[in-house]
């Protein structure tokens, strides 16, 4: 701070603004902000203060910015979130003036620009960015009108869902389906509810699970949009492929695909399209596994991650229950992978779990119980899968902590009642 204080009274003032963004930004947006000169800048990267690589602006180290930010009084810390509030596009940074917003208490620009902000991640993958964003609306939701709050719970919930936040994709689903209902949307009301039973059907509940698969026929009416009943049915082909009905599998995908058409959802054709490759390679291995690479390719293609790191995973289900340990063991590596880079951390904890069972198959039991200790804290359905291995290694080695273990993993398995 003394060394700022022999630079320019304007240079002063321009460190002052800066020291608010806690992040590099474009020469060319800074200069947007007042106060921001090239002279300044020069000035101030002769003296140490900034650096600019790439066209980059930021403080040459975090410590100075911080230095600087912290001698910053009240009022001027307010008006220097203000500025940088009007002065930067919304387009290259929406985090940061979400960051100023809720500095300034500014809530309707958090409103405005959070939704838009987790939208935008949520498309580019990001989904623990796209959560973040969309917590800052949530001590807000009564000032946003109902219809367009409906929407935002459900796009929130889903994302809450992808980074294994499952017990608040129940909740807020549960909102934005009232919401949904209120406004007299049946279409909407009846995606969401698919939503809603993946969810509940992930945490284990499955009989509530297909209430709600039910109910997202039922809403529709007796004479639904082909589309809008194909995407219903293929939720509940999806919950009939996890209990492991084959046969009522294949006759749901047929009615999906029939009902939506030539131009069916493609996130819905590839999902049906899992579901009776999986249904199929159950019970014809391995002439069935090409039919479970017909829904990944076209997933692969369309960068529809989560698809892909499903398909993946009945890949290695499918295998695994046929004891083809190699391939299992290579997909479960792959599907971890897929959905660690994607930040899809709910698939990513089932499918270590997956790989523990693999493990455990192939006598690797020490790598199968770290795996399955370090699933502790996982959701359900990683657990139901963990517990048994775990319970199953400790029961071989004589240890006194595996009928606990059984005990939890049987308690967990009735509610669930499916076969992987």
């Amino acid at each position: 701070l003394a060394r700022m204080r022999r630079l320019s009274t304007g240079s002063q003032e321009m460190l002052k603004l800066l020291a608010v963004i806690p992040e590099p930004i474009p020469m060319g947006d800074a200069l947007r902000l007042p106060g921001v000169e090239g002279e300044r800048v020069d000035e101030s990267v002769k003296r140490g203060f900034l650096e600019l690589e790439t066209d980059r602006l930021a403080f040459r180290h975090d410590l100075i910015r911080r230095a600087v930010e912290s001698s910053l009084a009240a009022h001027e810390r307010r008006a220097k979130f203000q500025a940088v509030l009007a002065g930067l596009p919304e387009a290259t940074h929406p985090c940061l003036l979400i960051h100023c917003a809720r500095e300034v208490d500014d809530v309707d620009r958090r409103l405005d620009l959070a939704p838009r902000s987790a939208r935008y991640a949520a498309a580019a993958g990001s989904h623990v960015q796209a959560v973040e964003d969309f917590r800052e609306v949530g001590p807000h939701l009564e000032l946003i009108e109902p219809v367009e709050r409906a929407s935002l719970l459900d796009d929130w919930a889903h994302e809450e869902f992808l980074i294994g936040g499952v017990d608040d994709a129940i909740r807020l689903s549960g909102l934005a389906c009232d919401d949904y209902r209120a406004s007299g949307d049946a279409v909407a009301e009846s995606r969401a509810l698919a939503r809603r039973a993946l969810y509940v059907e992930t945490m284990g509940d499955r009989s509530r699970a297909e209430e709600l698969g039910r109910a997202a026929i039922e809403v529709l009416g007796p004479k639904p949009s082909g589309q809008d009943l194909a995407r219903a049915l293929e939720l509940n082909a999806y919950l009939h492929t996890m209990a492991g009905d084959t046969d009522r599998v294949t006759r749901l995908v047929d009615r999906t695909l029939e009902a939506g058409g030539p131009d069916l959802d493609e996130t819905v054709v590839i999902r049906s399209l899992n579901h009776r490759g999986t249904a199929i390679s159950l019970s014809a291995y391995p002439s069935g596994r090409d039919r479970l690479e017909e829904a990944r390719a076209p997933a692969d293609n369309a960068a529809e991650w989560y698809e892909a790191a499903c398909a993946i995973e009945m890949q290695v289900w499918t295998a695994r229950e046929h004891r083809d340990l190699s391939s299992a063991s290579e997909l479960s590596q792959q599907a971890i992978v897929v959905a660690g880079d994607h930040e899809i951390h709910g698939l990513e904890d089932f499918a270590r779990a997956q790989r523990a069972r693999v493990l455990e198959l192939m006598g690797s039991w020490d790598e199968a119980t770290d795996i399955c200790r370090n699933l502790a804290d996982a959701g359900p359905t990683a657990q139901m899968l963990a517990l048994p291995v775990l319970g199953v290694i400790e029961t071989r080695r004589g240890r006194s902590s595996a009928s606990a273990v059984l005990s939890e993993a049987w308690a967990r398995a009735p509610a669930s009642d499916e076969d992987h």
